[in-house]
């Protein structure tokens, strides 16, 4: 556990998510907290996968955490691991996905050819890492470029 937030310490999604592991064959899991703040790491959604391969949509929404830019960790790893064994993923939403250069070696040689066609980032993913995305990991999702003053060009759904 990291830092409290005004007394309420900061869990991972699986600690939040874990009472629920047990329930093997979960098809949808939706998530949004206002009060409880949660991280979002690689290894949550590596845990949710395996635990629930039969998911066909997965939404996480946390609160925002105070002088950081994100409560979200999730890179390639994540996203390869649902990739990987949510076969049957259509629709998948969550705050942020950060790209770290070592999240290349990750990504499979040979491009997947998965199903999910609907891939929300609430804050946008930079072009470069949403056509990393679309081709190696998730060949039909389709986001739109929306540029900003304030930003550099992100892909948006």
């Amino acid at each position: 556990m990291s830092a409290p937030l005004d007394g309420v310490p900061i869990r991972s999604l699986l600690t939040v998510a874990s009472p629920l592991l047990d329930l093997r064959k979960m098809r949808t899991f939706m998530i949004h907290s206002i009060r409880v703040p949660f991280m979002i790491e690689d290894a949550d959604l590596e845990a949710l996968s395996v635990a629930w391969p039969s998911l066909s949509e997965l939404h996480i929404k946390g609160m925002s955490i105070p002088d950081r830019s994100s409560a979200s960790i999730t890179g390639m790893r994540g996203l390869f691991s649902l990739a990987t064994n949510c076969p049957n993923l259509t629709a998948f939403s969550i705050g942020r996905i950060v790209f770290r250069s070592e999240d290349v070696a990750v990504l499979p040689i040979v491009p997947m050819n998965h199903p999910l066609k609907v891939l929300v980032v609430v804050h946008g993913v930079p072009s470069d890492v949403y056509h990393l995305i679309r081709d190696k990991l998730f060949p039909n999702i389709n986001l739109q470029l929306h540029r900003s003053e304030d930003e550099e060009g992100l892909y948006y759904a």
